[in-house]
This record gives structure tokens, C-alpha cells and sequence, in this order.
């Protein structure tokens, strides 16, 4: 029998072998998307990753999945150089693979609970708004290797474009790594 992916591997197979747009970040100073779908302001003390980096994290992460597949994305990726920790904010055409962003979710978690040393969180998915649009998000905990990761995804589905919003960073500094980037969620902002 095939195996049959639901919209997350999709999605992901879409940016696995993408031509990854990385456009130029600066800490502290609002970034517009090329494309003027959308802005926000970055934090201090993060740094953008480049092209290449963002690809071979793509990759893994697909790898991880098993899956593979091509298409364009908008990620914009910073890390804190000290902490490892990173947040991405990616814009995914969704090619009219999901519209509702609470089934999207949905479909998210069930492949995240699916994978080998995630744990999701028991709070299971919050909705909240993003930049005045329906958004949902979800924690999880990643064990790789003797060490232990948190993330927290937050989602927005608008128009054929799914935008992502991750945090990511060692389970001892999540907390604190939050709060000092969460200035992209109060500030981020649809433009069109």
C-alpha cells in the first residue's frame, strides 16, 4: 500500500529542495518580506542565517520525515549565536492543499506526535490572533541524542499561504528565549 503523507508532509516536501528565498534580517529593525505580505521586527542579539544554512535545515528536517520534493519559500531564519537558539518565520504556498487553519493544525500535530523523540505538549492547540488574522499553536519537546529541545509553532493560514512561526532552543533556556523574541509575534503584521 503507498504511503500517503497528510498536508504537513507536503508542505514540507515543497520546501525540501526548494529555491529558499533568505532575505537580509538586521536585529531591531522591522523586516518586510519582499514580496509585502508581511513585516515584523526582529529581536536583538540574533543573527540571520544564510541561504545554505536555512537549506541544510530544511533538508533535515525532511530527512527526519522521510520525504523529499520541490518548490519556493520565503524563511527567514535568526539564532542567537550564544544560546543556539532560533526562531523561523516561513511563508509556504499551500497550492490549495488546506485552507482552514485549524484543520491544518489538526493534520500539524498528528504527524509532529507521529515522529520519533517529539512529545507534544498536554495543552494540545491554542488559538489566539496573529497580525489581526486566526492563528493556533502547539508546543512540543524534542529528545535527539541526550539532548532535550522545546518549540512552539504558531500557525497562520491566509489566503493559499501558510505562514509559520517557530521558536526553538534548549528546554533550560525556552523560557527565557521566549520572552526575549516574542517581539516578532506582537509586532508581525499582514501588509496586504
Amino acid at each position: 500500500m503507498p504511503r500517503r503523507y497528510t498536508w504537513l508532509g507536503l508542505l514540507v516536501m515543497l520546501v525540501a529542495l526548494s529555491t529558499v528565498s533568505a532575505p537580509a534580517v538586521h536585529a531591531a529593525e522591522p523586516f518586510t518580506d519582499p514580496e509585502g505580505r508581511f513585516s515584523f521586527t526582529p529581536p536583538d542579539n540574533y543573527e540571520p542565517l544564510t541561504a545554505q544554512e536555512i537549506r541544510q535545515a530544511v533538508r533535515a528536517g525532511s530527512a527526519a520525515l522521510g520525504i523529499a520534493g520541490s518548490s519556493d519559500a520565503l524563511v527567514v531564519a535568526l539564532s542567537n549565536p550564544t544560546t543556539m537558539a532560533n526562531v523561523n518565520v516561513a511563508a509556504i504556498s499551500l497550492r490549495g492543499a488546506v485552507t482552514n487553519v485549524g484543520e491544518g493544525a489538526e493534520q500539524l500535530t498528528r504527524v509532529l506526535g507521529n515522529v520519533e523523540g517529539v512529545t507534544l505538549d498536554s495543552a494540545g492547540i491554542e488559538t489566539l490572533t496573529i497580525g489581526g488574522e486566526d492563528a493556533r499553536t502547539y508546543g512540543y519537546t524534542l529528545s535527539l541524542g541526550g539532548v532535550e529541545a522545546r518549540g512552539q509553532q504558531f500557525l497562520v493560514i491566509r489566503g493559499d499561504v501558510a505562514y509559520f512561526i517557530t521558536f526553538t532552543a534548549l528546554t533550560d533556556d525556552f523560557d527565557a528565549f521566549f520572552e526575549e523574541t516574542r517581539i516578532i509575534l506582537e509586532t508581525f503584521a499582514f501588509l496586504t
